[in-house]
């Protein structure tokens, strides 16, 4: 799924519309709050708020709005599809509750990873053992730099080093992510007790959110 493009300030698409062209009329974007109809109340009201389109106002949905979206002869079908569409644009804007955490690193011969790793200096925060190893080194100075992570590769799943992230609210990042477009499913509870999804970017690198 591409991302909608916002072609108005209430969420009813003006692209496509039969009067843009018998009418000559550019949308309530271009003409600032006045289609070929006239003035329209709810592009006003957005705009003089200072926004691109209704989704950005703390307000969504008010009463001018559901109003509009429901009228019975002007309004949409199903009622609400405006109302839908710009909190999927406001989704689409909104910036990516994930903080970048560290790296996740697979291989057959984790050892020798964790030595070549805590040759060049960065602190060691676990010195793994046994079947997963699970070594952790700090890439960085200061408690917030990123950490990477060497496991020994047990799955076709790690097969890829994992970019990790931890998500405050990864129901509200998955969310995100979807109105974005991304092929990306529901984040799963893990035997851990925490709950992870994963993403894959073009070139087959995956993207590990946690909670």
């Amino acid at each position: 799924m591409k991302n909608d493009v916002v072609d108005s300030r209430c969420g009813l698409h003006c692209t496509g519309c039969a009067y843009k062209e018998t009418h000559g009329c550019g949308g309530c974007i271009e003409t600032e709050g006045h289609p070929f109809h006239g003035e329209c109340p709810v592009a006003v009201c957005c705009q003089e708020k200072g926004f691109v389109h209704c989704g950005q106002c703390p307000d969504l949905p008010c009463a001018l709005l559901t109003q509009y979206t429901c009228d019975p002869v002007h309004g949409d079908t199903p009622p609400g599809e405006r109302i839908r569409v710009c909190r999927r644009w406001a989704a689409q804007l909104a910036p990516l509750s994930a903080g970048f955490s560290g790296i996740n690193i697979y291989t057959e011969d984790p050892e020798a990873s964790f030595e070549f790793y805590r040759s060049l200096g960065f602190p060691v925060l676990k010195e793994g053992s046994g079947d997963w190893f699970g070594a952790a080194l700090r890439l960085g100075e200061g408690a917030d730099a990123p950490v990477v992570w060497i496991w020994r590769n047990k799955t076709s799943l790690e097969s890829k080093n994992h970019l990790v992230f931890h998500c405050g609210d990864i129901d509200r990042t998955y969310e995100r992510l979807k109105a974005r477009g991304c092929a990306i499913e529901p984040p799963q509870t893990q035997f851990y007790g925490g709950r992870e999804m994963t993403l894959t970017d073009p070139d087959g690198n995956v993207l590990l959110f946690l909670s």
